[in-house]
């Protein structure tokens, strides 16, 4: 009976995300009014880089940082590029790209923002749009991307793999973002530094 639950759960929770994408999709919701923030997806100092060189010359925003390096590493980034320590906030709660939006997005709602500029690896954007659509877009915050151009080889693009990481971070990004629970056991809080 067990592996019978399972699979019947599994296939509950694929026919619940395919339905919540549809629905997201075709929902009509007004974007909310409010301000643009710039948030670094990854821990890699070129994620805080790119990140620093937006923000130097839009100097109205402010820049989040989801899992990125060290304070110890990063602070000396921004100061670097001569962006000061209170247009900065670092998060390090996330363990993977679908916390990389739920941990932050109490956080983005209490300070009323409406857009994000996405900056992660080129790699990633594929998955982090998948996700951004799901928890960012249900709130009505819009987003767009300022991806970094990677050579990692580590990451070379495999059509296959990509669409079947796809769709499992869109199967637990619908179950969060319609239960709160997230199969892969992360929890989302608060941690800014």
């Amino acid at each position: 009976m067990g592996k019978r639950w399972q699979l019947r759960r599994l296939l509950l929770a694929i026919a619940t995300a395919l339905l919540a994408s549809w629905l997201i999709r075709f929902w009509p919701y007004q974007p909310l009014p409010g301000k643009t923030v710039i948030l670094g997806l990854g821990s890699y100092s070129y994620i805080e880089e790119l990140s620093a060189q937006i923000a130097q010359t839009n100097s109205d925003l402010n820049i989040i940082i989801s899992s990125g390096l060290p304070a110890d590493e990063s602070r000396p980034i921004f100061k670097r590029f001569g962006i000061s320590k209170s247009r900065v906030t670092l998060d390090n709660q996330a363990q993977d790209t679908l916390t990389n939006f739920t941990t932050i997005l109490p956080f983005l709602e209490r300070h009323k923002v409406a857009n994000a500029i996405l900056v992660c690896e080129d790699w990633r954007v594929d998955r982090s749009k998948a996700l951004a659509e799901i928890v960012l877009g249900a709130r009505g915050i819009t987003y767009s991307f300022a991806p970094y151009a990677t050579s990692n080889k580590k990451y070379s693009y495999n059509r296959e793999i990509d669409r079947k990481k796809i769709l499992r971070d869109q199967v637990r990004g619908y179950l969060w973002l319609f239960t709160g629970w997230d199969p892969a056991g992360q929890l989302s809080g608060e941690g800014y530094r």
